[in-house]
């Protein structure tokens, strides 16, 4: 069921969902990486909704089937966080625990700095508390931000924007070149741009010893855009976390490895969220 809500800042964001109903309703909240859209969870979100369990991903602002807001104030991570807000408001949810894969993990990070005692728990994917090196760079380097700020004045953002077809993109490589492109092409240079430059700008180095909620880090071996050392980083600087790595995975686990996560998240939920999962 895929529905719309308006944040405070007058930006739509598109989310589905899919409730069970249950007297004791749990909800697994999924928030995608930088570039991609909701269905990039959808073989995770019928795993657990088999088992019982009431999912729901969003279309971050600026992806999707979400509005592309034009300004770069627009694309803060604060933003970005106060949106699922938004949804959980609106949706009435109460028990629910976050996911998010690459800058889907930063922005639940900022979730949790924003709003510290309303999840129950947390699953990161492929994050880190700091950008990739190379995309700090870019967001602080002049030439860059003057031809950051070139891009972003363009008419970048009048082409179609819709969903991509997820399945396409299965077994992709972490530097894809054609996947790169689809991502900017469905999600418009301008916010593709604008997304990038918050991302640049983040560091939860002081929200990982916050964080007293159970947390699962799962990361692939061969990640080559956040490498697994910056993951196992993570966990030792968040209390009551647990680090799983997950062999022959690379950045793009959710699409690639979905077996492996379903199963390590799985058994996090039953055994450290205490979660009653069908078989």
């Amino acid at each position: 069921m895929q529905k719309k809500v308006v944040g405070k800042d007058s930006v739509s964001i598109n989310y589905d969902l899919h409730p069970k109903w249950s007297k004791v309703d749990h909800w697994l909240i999924f928030v995608h990486g930088a570039g991609g859209d909701l269905n990039a969870w959808h073989s995770e979100r019928e795993f657990f909704h088999q088992r019982g369990l009431s999912t729901l991903a969003l279309d971050l602002r600026g992806h999707g089937l979400s509005d592309r807001p034009a300004e770069c104030v627009d694309y803060t991570l604060d933003r970005f966080a106060t949106d699922i807000q938004t949804i959980v408001e609106a949706e009435a949810i109460k028990k629910f625990v976050l996911i998010g894969h690459s800058f889907g993990g930063m922005v639940i990070l900022t979730y949790h700095h924003l709003f510290s005692r309303l999840a129950q728990s947390y699953v990161l994917i492929d994050t880190s508390a700091k950008p990739p090196a190379a995309i700090s760079l870019a967001a602080h380097h002049p030439f860059l931000i003057h031809l950051y700020n070139h891009l972003t004045n363009q008419n970048a953002d009048e082409c179609h924007f819709s969903h991509v077809p997820v399945g396409k993109f299965v077994g992709t490589a972490d530097w894809d070149p054609t996947r790169i492109y689809s991502d900017i092409i469905h999600t418009t240079l301008r916010s593709w741009l604008n997304t990038y430059e918050a991302m640049g700008n983040f560091d939860a180095t002081r929200i990982l010893p916050t964080i007293h909620q159970p947390t699962l880090v799962l990361h692939g071996a061969d990640d080559s855009v956040i490498s697994p050392k910056v993951g196992k980083e993570l966990h030792e600087h968040t209390p009551r976390s647990t680090f799983t790595l997950i062999p022959n995975a690379n950045h793009i686990s959710v699409l690639n490895n979905p077996d492996e996560i379903e199963t390590a998240m799985a058994e996090f939920l039953h055994t450290r969220c205490h979660y009653a999962l069908k078989k």
